[in-house]
């Protein structure tokens, strides 16, 4: 995926705001955060079912917020789905 990712041209299909810039850093320490959950035995990780997937979800859908061509959206499209 990431080979075929480097390879693609850039295409692009939307320009995302700069705002969202900002979204992303905030999804991303929440993603970070989700990641660790998965790596300890907790309380929070016993209520949560999957936190390394919902962290991959949320590392998808922030990428998204902020990449705009078509190489990127079939990437984390592709994770996300």
């Amino acid at each position: 995926m990431i080979c075929g990712y480097r390879i693609e041209g850039f295409i692009e299909i939307r320009t995302p705001p700069k705002l969202l810039v900002h979204v992303n850093n905030l999804l991303m320490l929440l993603a970070v955060s989700l990641l660790a959950m998965f790596m300890k035995k907790g309380r929070m990780r016993a209520r949560m079912l999957h936190p390394m997937l919902n962290a991959v979800k949320l590392w998808a859908i922030a990428h998204l917020l902020v990449n705009g061509d078509l190489a990127s959206i079939l990437l984390f499209g592709g994770m996300l789905a």
